[in-house]
């Protein structure tokens, strides 16, 4: 499975907006709402919320992939922000984050949520490739550029 496999254009925004770390999940919330059946921006927020309790997604390098699972989600849901501002997501090398990949998971789903993980990070790894998502133009561009990243095969 490919990255694009789990995230369709329409999971992409460039311009979401936020001074703070809480008003960032929030907007973020709103806009997946629309994406995953079964699942309120409210709840995505809480449960968000919640994993970001026990310790910070940001991975370093100005990225962040917060994540969660949600028993009412019917299926797997990943997305992708550019944020128009930089904030801090409390990451270990003090940098603040601009890339944000969300993942949300239905409950039972522990490999999935672990190879969806593993994926999006390895993604993240390379330094040019993240050097081009902050400069893509479009989320056509963007859309592009993570369309043959990365893969895993499911057993």
């Amino acid at each position: 499975m490919k990255l694009s496999d789990l995230l369709p254009i329409e999971n992409i925004s460039i311009n979401i907006d936020g001074n703070s770390k809480k008003k960032v999940l929030e907007n973020l919330s709103i806009y997946i709402s629309g994406l995953a059946e079964g699942a309120s921006s409210e709840k995505i927020y809480r449960s968000l919320q919640a994993r970001e309790r026990l310790g910070t997604t940001a991975i370093g390098d100005g990225i962040a992939i917060p994540h969660c699972r949600i028993a009412e989600l019917k299926e797997i849901t990943v997305a992708f922000f550019r944020l128009n501002n930089s904030i801090d997501f409390g990451s270990d090398d003090r940098i603040l984050v601009d890339l944000i990949f969300v993942l949300i998971v239905p409950d039972q789903q522990d490999e999935l949520h672990l190879n969806a993980l593993s994926l999006i990070a390895g993604v993240l790894q390379d330094k040019k490739r993240c050097i081009a998502i902050r400069e893509a133009g479009s989320k056509q561009a963007l859309h592009r550029i993570l369309a043959n990243s990365g893969n895993w095969s499911e057993k």
